[in-house]
């Protein structure tokens, strides 16, 4: 499996209801690509939320690497690039990848931070499982997965939730526009 996240930054003046209708017109050829889990249309709107500008972001659960080698050579993802450019791609190894008993994929967190050289990468992935476990059955939840960037030595926590709780400062909020998750169910033991 691998995780994929890339985002888009727009202009403050944008008109963000553009990148929402885009989202939910095309999200919905995503709903039976083979090999995906599920994909994202992220939002974030500048002075909402905390956050700093506009953005349209994407993140991607590929259960299979070929499945997102197809998407990256073909014309879904050109489209991509032909509308916003080609962005710079974070690409992610899963260190679990939890289902909580949601189904309504509203907002999306996303947590980065580096990783010491003095960390054992061993541990690390011990101490996430054990996290993932106090919110796999959380009733907000529909995806927690935490992944390792090897290229930079970056650890992630992404969450999917229906309802907005709480944050801490080092999260960024998204609203999701669309989820498409072709093959979510896979994920309830997985990893």
């Amino acid at each position: 499996m691998l995780v994929k996240h890339y985002l888009h930054r727009l202009p403050a003046d944008y008109e963000m209801q553009r990148i929402t209708s885009r989202a939910r017109q095309r999200g919905a050829i995503w709903n039976d690509v083979p090999h995906l889990a599920f994909k994202a249309f992220m939002i974030q709107r500048q002075g909402q939320s905390g956050s700093v500008r506009n953005a349209y972001s994407s993140l991607y659960l590929w259960r299979r690497v070929d499945g997102l080698t197809d998407f990256i050579l073909g014309d879904r993802f050109q489209n991509v690039i032909t509308t916003f450019g080609r962005p710079e791609i974070d690409t992610w190894l899963p260190f679990y990848v939890r289902r909580g008993l949601s189904h309504h994929a509203k907002f999306a967190t996303i947590e980065v931070s580096d990783v010491s050289l003095s960390t054992r990468l061993a541990d690390l992935r011990q101490i996430e499982h054990e996290r993932s476990h106090t919110t796999m059955m959380d009733d907000n939840l529909v995806i927690s997965l935490a992944a390792l960037d090897i290229s930079r030595w970056r650890l992630a926590r992404f969450s999917i939730f229906e309802r907005l709780e709480s944050l801490n400062e080092k999260q960024q909020l998204f609203s999701i526009a669309y989820f498409a998750a072709p093959e979510l169910e896979a994920l309830r033991t997985i990893i």
